[in-house]
């Protein structure tokens, strides 16, 4: 029955009780009205209640399909794979350029679940018939699925193709594939497809011609960056550059660039550098060498009219890496207009200001990741940011910290095995007061990734609310000794604080004061505050 009511009231105003009620009063009200009433009688009130009845509705389902709960959200997906590692590169192939010919959606609830977005919790499943995968299609769920299996047989290969609708299989068929010419095939095969799934009319196949070529999507998809740079580069120089697969690999080598400068700047966050200095990083000279292949390739799609909503999106990301926001506003419009579902452009958009994406469906960074976390709720990144943003103001009754539940629960009905879904379960528990249930939740994920400070961390401030101050300790010194976690610093402050250790607690909150985040950094606050009381009980004078 829960389910049943929140699929009904979604993400409106009030819920589905609210329509209910008021429905309700108004026809009670009139009922009462025309029994005592000579003006207004039984036949106006079958006259008028119909007609407010629709006005209700109509403002309500208004308010329903502008953001519908993720219960409407209907997928149609794909699943290619080989039992052949030798031939899963012909998987791949199949599975992007199909993939890239589905249209992005239907309609505003039912969309096109990328098939390398299971790579997002690092569900690395072979084949559709693994636990791993069958939780994914079903916890979604998927509805639709073509599922294309490759095999080898003599000198042609063959593609089995099937479209389930639940766990129905409803149409199948195989076709054969000359090795020599691969992408032939692909029109006849996407004539079949276009029966049961939306293919997008009029997109020519980018068919690179070599197996390093599928090779260079797979491991860019992976996150593995610099192994897709490998076969990119491979490519370049194996092949003449009037030749398409020479500028595919061009254009990829690009987006590989830009994901690598975005790790090296975040390795060197926190370095001290000249803040007057107008000399570039490395990393952003390689972001600028990037966009230099790329802003000459969109700007001849856009003469052609082709829509390419990740070469716009990787555009935008390399502007937003280095802060350059209204240069990015453009291109992430142009890639949301083209894909309003892709997962990506919606996280580069929130890190804008509200003011930036005002004239689209959303009004906050909240709204943002909670549109990502609704399309795909197995991406850990966004579910934590989402889950962070709204147990910090969350308390024990109030609705925020009940939907971070559902949000985390979805996550780990996908992936049991998510170290950062168990994490986040430990934070909600700690934020209800639940301390035991709590501590098995980072237990669990610390027996699946020993050794992560963050872990260490969390478990600290466990035994840190339940007293157990010695437990405490150890963790927060593993958290400092694994990764130098700042914020265990305040609380092994506190602990030697309230020991009467004044010099050590000292000695700790100065340490997390001289490495504040910024002006906002709650915990260096609380820091100061503790040197402050120190030097209050050694009485000693506070410097001014």
């Amino acid at each position: 029955m829960t389910d049943f009511f929140d699929y009904l009231s979604g993400n409106v105003p009030g819920g589905f009780g609210l329509y209910v009620l008021l429905i309700i009063v108004i026809s009670v009200t009139l009922w009462q009205i025309s029994r005592s009433g000579d003006l207004f009688t039984g036949r106006h009130l079958k006259i008028t209640l119909p007609i407010i009845w629709v006005f209700l509705t109509g403002i309500y389902a208004a308010f329903w399909f502008q953001s519908p709960p993720p219960q409407a959200l209907h997928r149609y997906s794909t699943f290619f794979y080989s039992a052949d590692s030798a031939n899963q590169w012909l998987a791949y192939y199949f599975r992007d350029e199909i993939g890239a010919h589905l249209k992005p959606y239907r309609s505003y609830t039912d969309y096109h679940f990328k098939e390398p977005w299971r790579y997002l919790t690092r569900l690395d499943v072979r084949s559709p018939e693994e636990p791993a995968a069958r939780r994914l299609i079903t916890a979604l769920p998927i509805d639709e699925l073509l599922i294309g299996e490759v095999r080898a047989r003599e000198n042609l290969y063959q593609l089995q193709l099937k479209v389930l609708e639940g766990r129905e299989v409803t149409a199948e068929v195989q076709f054969e594939i000359d090795p020599q010419k691969v992408g032939a095939t692909l029109p006849g095969i996407l004539n079949w497809i276009q029966q049961y799934f939306p293919v997008a009319v009029g997109r020519k196949p980018v068919w690179p011609g070599v197996r390093q070529a599928a090779l260079v999507r797979e491991y860019f998809y992976r996150g593995e960056y610099q192994r897709s740079q490998k076969y990119c580069e491979y490519i370049l120089n194996s092949f003449r550059p009037d030749s398409p697969v020479y500028g595919f690999a061009k254009q990829w080598n690009a987006y590989n660039r830009i994901q690598l400068a975005a790790q090296q700047r975040l390795e060197q966050t926190g370095q001290r550098r000249n803040p007057y200095s107008k000399e570039k990083t490395a990393w952003q000279k390689q972001l600028s060498a990037a966009r230099a292949d790329l802003i000459p390739l969109a700007k001849t799609y856009i003469d052609q009219s082709r829509n390419d909503p990740m070469l716009n999106r990787m555009i935008a990301e390399s502007f937003v890496l280095e802060g350059l926001y209204n240069d990015a506003e453009d291109f992430l419009k142009m890639a949301y207009a083209q894909d309003p579902f892709d997962i990506f452009v919606l996280e580069n958009l929130s890190y804008l200001h509200p003011s930036r994406y005002r004239e689209l469906p959303f009004r906050s960074e909240e709204g943002l990741l909670k549109r990502i976390v609704e399309i795909c709720p197995l991406y850990e990144k966004a579910v934590t940011r989402y889950a962070e943003m709204k147990l910090l103001n969350a308390s024990v009754k109030e609705a925020p910290a009940v939907e971070v539940n559902k949000v985390i629960e979805r996550l780990l009905a996908i992936n049991p095995y998510s170290v950062n879904g168990l994490i986040l379960k430990g934070k909600y528990l700690t934020t209800i007061f639940d301390y035991q249930n709590a501590l098995k939740a980072f237990e669990q994920a610390d027996s699946l990734q020993p050794n992560s400070e963050i872990i260490h961390y969390n478990l600290g401030v466990v035994y840190f609310k339940l007293k157990q101050f010695g437990r405490a300790e150890q963790h927060f010194r593993k958290a400092v000794e694994l990764g130098d976690f700042l914020d265990a610093h305040l609380y092994l402050g506190v602990i030697h604080q309230e020991r009467g250790e004044f010099e050590k607690a000292l000695k700790e909150f100065r340490y997390r004061v001289a490495n504040k985040k910024g002006d906002n950094d709650y915990y260096a606050v609380q820091a100061m505050k503790g040197i402050r009381e120190c030097l209050d009980t050694l009485k000693i004078p506070i410097p001014q």
